[in-house]
């Protein structure tokens, strides 16, 4: 897409198995991944439309969905995109493998995976 997308640093503290080292519950995880997934929408959108300026295209319908997304939200991505328009879904790996969605011609896997440092 002409940009490059670079993993961000954590800000939850090291967790194995979704726990801190000590045994305390970490509720931070849910909230990191929820942030990381704005920016990381933020970032695609902002890239798309640069590529939008030098690339004849269709316009692009972009959704995300991940985990913490409300359910009506995460729906959206069933639904057909506006007429004319090209449907793209932002997904967690965990999104990309759970479901199908319909009409959907192209996936791509960055092969990117947020790991909080031990």
């Amino acid at each position: 897409l002409g940009s490059e997308i670079k993993p961000r640093s954590s800000k939850a503290s090291n967790t194995m198995n979704g726990e801190k080292l000590n045994g305390e519950s970490d509720v931070d995880d849910d909230e990191q991944e929820k942030d990381e997934e704005e920016v990381l929408d933020d970032e695609v959108l902002r890239a798309l439309d640069e590529m939008k300026k030098t690339t004849p295209v269709d316009p692009i319908h972009a959704l995300p969905l991940y985990s913490l997304l409300p359910a009506e939200e995460q729906s959206r991505v069933f639904e057909s995109p506006p007429e004319g328009h090209r449907l793209v879904v932002v997904a967690t790996n965990v999104a990309e493998t759970s479901l199908t969605i319909p009409n959907i011609r192209y996936v791509v896997d960055t092969g990117k995976v947020w790991i909080v440092p031990m």
